[in-house]
């Protein structure tokens, strides 16, 4: 194997930076576009009441618009992902989130219910497109001390526009006959502020080196050494030693990528991170979307719902961050796990008991044990993967993940009147025992690794080099 001591080096100093206001403040111009996609993602099942009103729309078709979204997001996720690897990150991500605010605004004029599918459809695109792209880049500006921490944070900025999003609807769809046009141009009027805001963002450095644009990869970590250390006030810590990393290895073509996340071991990766992340979305829109539904057959008013909704919502902005907190503490396999049995066992209480109060209490636990999970499955799927395939890696079992949050409220209506509310939770936990056991038997442990050392040991084909083994 040939080695490359200077892409080594490189990688060493961006690993042994101290974390200051300088990461995070990246990590927070990423996380408010995460806010814009968790209000965007919840926003259809608080509209769609409105909208089957004013379209006057069939069973079936308020079904169809209700999945537009997640539908489009699914594609946005397996496009994005290879394009990652090939174009770059920060490409990506500043693109993905211009067609989202662009068709989110068009579709606050949409005419009929099916014009305003097709730019649903188009903004999920854009929306699943950043969403594939952003742990993947954050990952790889973080060592592997720190990064079930940071990346972990990333995905507690999805639960602080996750509650907000019901109230947002009560207070402007509510009390205007056009309001959910009013509502869908708000929410993609910010994210042209968000882009300008995102403009100085820097490549990997990571994606760089792969790429053999090394002089580029040096600038951006010289800058980032440079502000950490005038943030700091004093020297930066030594460089550690350690062996060196393979030579860079491009992008491979798009089919070619696909087969290789089925090829070595890294088929049983790519296998373990696809059920589970099924699992967890699965459960996450299948309680999602019939938590209102729920509430109201309890006698609850639709404009309450709404409200007691937004409640059970934020009972995933701590879930988030306590998982982040405790990602690089315990085994991320044993640690998505846990919050998934977390969420079984809440959603059993949650059926146990019948009325509106207890609904919002075990609802807020759900949501947060499943937050939690999503931040910690977010964190974990990046590192499975080598960096000229990590962007397909994680788009595609994104994107499988989507399938299941759209099958769940799909199956969930079909069998809700014959099962009722004990045995639509059996169902969901019979699908997150299942994510439970896959984890537990064949997940591969990363913490306290960095990527190059995780990569080190796949042997997915020929093109497979083994990277860098040095210790943080």
């Amino acid at each position: 194997m040939t080695t490359d001591h200077g892409a080594t080096d490189l990688l060493r100093r961006l690993d042994r930076l101290p974390f200051t206001r300088v990461q995070f403040g990246l990590l927070n111009v990423i996380g408010v576009g995460a806010i814009f996609e968790s209000i965007d993602i919840l926003a259809l099942s608080v509209l769609l009441p409105v909208l089957s009103k004013h379209f006057g729309l069939t069973s079936a078709d308020a079904g169809l618009l209700a999945s537009a979204s997640l539908l489009g997001m699914a594609v946005g996720a397996v496009i994005a992902g290879v394009l990652a690897d090939r174009l770059g990150r920060r490409r990506i991500i500043m693109y993905a989130l211009g067609a989202f605010s662009l068709f989110t605004m068009i579709a606050a004029f949409s005419p009929t219910w099916g014009f305003l599918f097709v730019m649903r459809t188009l903004a999920g695109i854009g929306l699943g497109a950043e969403a594939a792209v952003l742990p993947t880049y954050l990952s790889e500006f973080v060592p592997g001390r720190a990064r079930g921490k940071y990346v972990g944070t990333l995905s507690g900025y999805l639960a602080l526009g996750g509650f907000p999003t019901p109230l947002l609807a009560y207070a402007i769809v509510t009390p205007f006959a056009d309001g959910w046009r009013y509502f869908l141009f708000v929410l993609g009027l910010p994210v042209f502020l968000l882009l300008w805001w995102r403009r100085r963002l820097p490549e990997s450095p990571r994606w760089l080196l792969e790429h053999g644009r090394a002089s580029e990869a040096e600038a951006v970590v010289s800058d980032l050494e440079r502000r950490v250390e005038q943030r700091l006030g004093t020297p930066l810590p030594p460089v550690p030693a350690g062996k060196p990393v393979g030579r860079p290895q491009p992008a491979d073509p798009p089919l070619q990528a696909f087969r290789r996340l089925w090829s070595g071991r890294l088929a049983r990766r790519t296998a373990v991170v696809w059920v589970a992340i099924f699992a967890i979305q699965f459960c996450n829109w299948g309680f999602s979307s019939w938590a209102p539904s729920l509430l109201v057959s309890q006698g609850v008013e639709i404009n309450r719902s709404l409200l007691l909704t937004a409640i059970v919502q934020a009972g995933a902005v701590p879930g988030y961050f306590i998982s982040a907190m405790l990602s690089d503490r315990i085994s991320r396999p044993k640690l998505v796990a846990m919050w998934m049995a977390l969420t079984a066992m809440c959603g059993f209480a949650m059926a146990s008991w019948h009325s509106p109060m207890s609904t919002v209490i075990f609802g807020c636990a759900v949501i947060g044990a499943n937050g939690a999970a999503i931040g910690a499955i977010y964190t974990y799927v990046p590192e499975q993967y080598p960096t000229s395939l990590r962007g397909t890696g994680f788009g595609s079992a994104n994107a499988f993940g989507r399938i299941g949050a759209i099958l769940a409220p799909i199956i969930i209506g079909f069998t809700v009147n014959g099962l009722g509310a004990a045995g639509v939770f059996a169902l969901l936990a019979t699908v997150i025992a299942v994510g439970v056991i896959v984890l537990v038997a064949f997940g591969t442990r990363t913490n306290n690794q960095t990527l190059e050392q995780l990569s080190d040991e796949l042997v997915a084909s020929p093109r497979s080099q083994p990277v860098s083994r040095n210790a943080e």
